[in-house]
């Protein structure tokens, strides 16, 4: 969205080019995570059926149909297929999904009726499949991406009408995520089939990453703005920068670690500190291994196909860092 935004709502190259673009940035690191999935459950089956601690058996017909879905990227829609095996792997589904939303209608209602249009829309839709059995899907997720919508326009935008006081994006999100408190713990909604928890979250975090972008070093006073220095810190952002592989490969190494340590008569409380001290420091030093090999190289912008005729110093001029 942002260069969406910085181009006034136009989408500079093309919808085609967005497409490439997002299916070059997500569905890589995806597909081969499916592969990697498939190979720590079969070690994992492996290690189980030689103890007391056995795995989940399924049929032939489940890992099929396991395999068809998730290669469609449709296993949302199944509830039997969308929280197995890798049970993160459903959100990368429903965000492919949105992008064939975003560019056709919510864009265009966005641009011609604004935010609060384009974000009654996006929970319409949601709510609208609400009684049916799409629940994991959570397709109110439109609505939280018209609320990135809005975050990268008040941020990015041109548009001289966004003036806005840092002050109450603030407060915005601290009253949302008292709110998103009140309804998880108070109330007792479950967070993961509740569009009112989610979209109080959404804001709260909307609201936030907003002021913390707009935001100068010098706003807090007079020292600087310590929250987003610690952010923009080395650290921070490498962790950022393989974030998304870090979520794709996390859930198969925990279980496959829970699976090692169920063969061991080691205690609960050791079990519990070896997945803190061993197993989260593995899944980073995995997950970035695994971000070098499969979503790094596909990180680069290319030039588009038009221009690959070009010579290679005029290519370099066209391309331009993208995102979404």
């Amino acid at each position: 969205m942002i260069p969406v935004a910085k181009a006034g709502g136009e989408f500079k190259g093309g919808i085609a080019d967005f497409f490439r673009r997002r299916a070059r940035r997500i569905l890589p690191p995806y597909y081969a995570c499916l592969a990697v999935t498939a190979i720590l459950y079969a070690l994992r089956y492996a290690i189980s059926a030689h103890s007391s601690h056995k795995a989940p058996a399924f049929s032939i017909y489940f890992y099929l149909w396991y395999s068809l879905t998730h290669l469609l990227l449709v296993q949302n829609i199944f509830h039997e297929y969308s929280q197995s095996l890798n049970g993160a792997l459903w959100t990368v589904a429903t965000e492919w999904q949105i992008y064939f939303v975003f560019p056709f209608i919510l864009a265009p209602i966005f641009k011609k009726w604004g935010p609060f249009a384009a974000l009654f829309f996006g929970y319409a839709v949601g709510l609208a499949t609400y009684p049916f059995d799409f629940r994991d899907a959570c397709f109110w997720y439109v609505g939280l991406f018209a609320l990135g919508m809005a975050g990268a326009d008040m941020c990015f935008s041109p548009k001289p009408w966004l003036k806005f006081n840092l002050n109450s994006l603030l407060w915005i999100s601290i009253v949302s995520a008292a709110f998103s408190t009140v309804c998880r713990y108070i109330l007792t909604i479950n967070p993961g089939d509740d569009p009112l928890t989610d979209l109080f979250t959404g804001v709260c975090a909307a609201s936030f990453i907003t002021y913390l972008v707009r935001s100068s070093p010098l706003d807090l006073g007079a020292g600087k703005n310590r929250l987003r220095g610690f952010l923009s810190s080395r650290p921070c952002v490498t962790l950022g920068a393989f974030s998304y592989s870090l979520y794709l490969i996390h859930v198969p190494i925990i279980v496959l670690a829970l699976t090692c340590l169920g063969t061991t008569k080691i205690s609960g409380d050791h079990k519990f500190l070896l997945m803190y001290l061993f197993v989260m420091p593995l899944c980073l030093v995995l997950a970035y291994g695994f971000h070098l090999l499969f979503e790094k190289p596909f990180m680069a912008p290319v030039p588009k196909p038009s221009d690959r005729s070009l010579p290679l110093s005029e290519q370099a001029k066209e391309i331009q860092p993208s995102g979404a």
